[in-house]
């Protein structure tokens, strides 16, 4: 699988690193659980 994190750069510069931090995080795990057949 491959994804493009590029737009991430514009939730760090609007949100902040702490809430782009966030999001990269969550993006991750719900990348994990659609790998593992969980869905959302």
């Amino acid at each position: 699988m491959l994804v493009n994190i590029d737009d991430f750069t514009m939730i760090n510069d609007f949100y902040g690193h702490e809430i782009g931090d966030q999001s990269a995080k969550k993006t991750s795990i719900y990348l994990e659980n659609v790998k593992q057949g969980r869905g959302c």
